[in-house]
């Protein structure tokens, strides 16, 4: 009876400590994952204001319909809303619905 005891709870602090480092693994899995998003999202944004400020044409700080429009012809312009499976014709929506109301041109803060 003793040792068949015995050998239960050893068994039981065996999977506990098993457990344990599992929930534990599976934390920093998720930490990991998060920054992660994080810094693809960063480097999403930076390469957006990049795009921008290349449109930009006029360097003002906003798009007008006219330099999206051109700027949607440059090749880096189309290879780089197609990585973010963006179809031209879906960014210039999405470029209309960020004209809220009468405002025209666009700020880089709008657009990314």
């Amino acid at each position: 009876f003793f040792l068949t005891f015995t050998t239960l709870a050893v068994m039981n602090v065996v999977t506990a400590i098993f457990c344990q480092s599992a929930i534990e693994g599976a934390a920093k899995q998720k930490e990991v994952q998060m920054q992660k998003y994080e810094e693809h999202q960063e480097m999403y944004s930076q390469q957006l204001r990049e795009v921008f400020k290349d449109i930009d044409a006029d360097e003002s700080g906003d798009l007008s319909v006219e330099e999206f429009e051109i700027g949607l012809a440059n090749p880096r312009v189309q290879t780089f809303f197609e990585s973010m499976e963006l179809r031209i014709h879906e960014a210039r929506v999405l470029f209309q619905l960020l004209q809220s109301g009468k405002v025209q041109n666009i700020e880089i803060d709008d657009f990314v």
